[in-house]
């Protein structure tokens, strides 16, 4: 596991600051650079919560403001996410699980390419693993109560959850995947009803420690433009599939459905090698059930997918112009291409403008955005 760790950081640390920062990471380093409070204040007139701007701005006094001093809080993100994911899967069947999951995880090219940018995606996903895990672990005190623990991991669920939702609007798909990994659960192993009591109140607790934020989100929703092109189901499925699953260069070269459609018989043919696995009990732990494991995996990974299609998360058909951007992109980080952020004041609502120079610009014009 320490092989595929520094693996993980190798790919995350290499070319950390080859080009500028881009338009978005831009927004993040002007806004750090204020007051607690005034960061607060920037982040209700944005649409993002405003928890990765507080961190990062700690983050900065001691590792400092160059792009790969900022850019290095995601790769730390990013490697919890690798250790916690080697934690769920020995958690759940065994050691070998978790040392192939985590290693899955190291080389995804999703997950390499946003632990290499100073915006929130890599802390929602370590903070999804994380109450995933303590999600996992509060089950198994559930269904073992001499075991001990329970308090402890229920305390880490409410605290992981409330930080997840304060990271990224998108965050509720997770919790949606742990109520339904839960139901799957309570069938398969508890049939307590207390235990069901026990959860929702888990769930609300993590959504009453937000309710201050939620007043905010929802001018954020219903006032923010809308951005993309009429696709249809289909197509906004397949499309949020390859973007999370072979990453945003396939898609920005127009192979992501191509590689879709050939992708199928793949998943189609490993079946047979995941389904009894997934059956099997867990050698020496509390979570005994068989089945519901599976329910995990699968709403963990197709609720956000059917959430973010519902949402209308999906980015827009790729332009010509952003495929040339693209490719200017790749020539700018060798031939080190960048800018300087403007010193210009925000404006009046509150959003920092959108500044980076020619790093912004040309460097990573063509990234799709997960606004």
């Amino acid at each position: 596991m320490v092989a595929v760790l520094l693996l993980a950081a190798f790919l995350r640390f290499h070319d950390l600051d080859a080009q500028s920062f881009w338009n978005d990471e831009g927004n993040s380093a002007r806004i750090i650079e204020r007051t607690p409070a005034l960061i607060v204040e920037a982040a209700a007139g944005d649409i993002h919560p405003p928890l990765y701007y507080l961190l990062l701005a700690g983050w900065r006094l001691p590792a400092g403001f160059s792009a790969f001093a900022l850019r290095s809080f995601s790769v730390m993100c990013g490697l919890f996410t690798v250790a916690l994911t080697f934690a769920l899967g020995r958690r759940l069947f065994d050691r070998t699980v978790g040392v192939l999951g985590a290693l899955v995880v190291a080389l995804h090219a999703f997950q390499v390419y946003y632990s290499q940018e100073a915006r929130m995606y890599a802390l929602m996903a370590a903070l999804a693993a994380g109450s995933m895990y303590a999600w996992v672990r509060w089950c198994a005190a559930s269904a073992a109560p001499d075991a001990g623990g329970l308090n402890r991991w229920a305390a880490a669920l409410v605290v992981l959850n409330a930080a997840g939702l304060y990271t990224q609007y998108a965050y509720p798909v997770v919790m949606l995947a742990q109520a339904v990994a839960f139901a799957a659960w309570w069938l398969w192993r508890s049939r307590r009803r207390r235990v069901i009591a026990v959860f929702a109140g888990l769930l609300l607790a993590s959504v009453a420690l937000y309710l201050p934020w939620l007043v905010v989100e929802a001018r954020q929703a219903l006032g923010w433009p809308t951005t993309g092109a009429d696709e249809s189901l289909l197509e906004a499925v397949q499309r949020m599939v390859a973007l999370l699953v072979y990453g945003i260069d396939l898609e920005t070269w127009g192979l992501g459905r191509a590689i879709w459609a050939a992708g199928i018989p793949l998943i189609v043919a490993a079946l047979p090698l995941v389904l009894p696995r997934a059956f099997e009990p867990p050698r020496g732990r509390a979570l005994h059930a068989p089945g519901w494991r599976l329910a995990l995996l699968w709403a963990w990974a197709l609720l956000p997918v059917a959430g973010g299609v519902r949402a209308g998360a999906v980015p827009a058909r790729v332009s010509q112009d952003a495929v040339d951007r693209a490719r200017a992109g790749r020539v700018a980080r060798r031939v080190g291409v960048g800018g300087a952020l403007s010193d210009e004041p925000p404006d009046g609502a509150g959003r920092p403008p959108l500044h980076g120079g020619a790093g912004g610009a040309v460097g990573r014009g063509a990234e799709p955005s997960l606004q």
